[in-house]
């Protein structure tokens, strides 16, 4: 019954911004050579990169955030609070995009689906959370 409540919401939560959502290999495509400077770049291209890189690490964030959610609204609830994914102490942003990139290349079959979905999977999979706590 919690597993299904958890995925009841889980799916509500990215269901109601599907009109917004990108997909996993459009999201790769944008984000993937933030980081490296072309050469010649005029300082307006430079200024577009850094303001990509904002977006692509400001996604992965939100999303982190948003399952999270999932969790707390489960507690309020009075179900179930579980946080899905538990980043270790200083961790950087980059470093979650990273490891994003790297699931969505590694996970072709994925690529016409709403990257949060990779976001979700990669983020599970490397920061699981041991936890389980019942809302007091």
């Amino acid at each position: 019954m919690r597993k299904a409540i958890s995925l009841f919401i889980f799916i509500s939560l990215f269901s109601s911004a599907q009109a917004f959502a990108i997909s996993a290999q459009q999201f790769y495509d944008k984000c993937h050579n933030i980081n490296q400077s072309k050469s010649q770049e005029t300082p307006s291209q430079a200024v577009t990169r850094a303001l990509e890189a904002g977006s692509c690490t400001g996604y992965v964030g939100g999303v982190i955030n948003g399952v999270n959610l999932v969790g707390n609204m489960l507690g309020q609830q009075k179900a179930v609070k579980k946080n899905f994914i538990c980043l270790t102490k200083n961790t950087q942003i980059q470093e979650l995009l990273y490891e994003s990139l790297q699931y969505i290349k590694e996970h072709e079959k994925l690529s016409d689906a709403p990257v949060q979905i990779s976001i979700y999977n990669a983020m599970t999979a490397n920061y699981p959370c041991t936890e389980f706590s019942t809302h007091q």
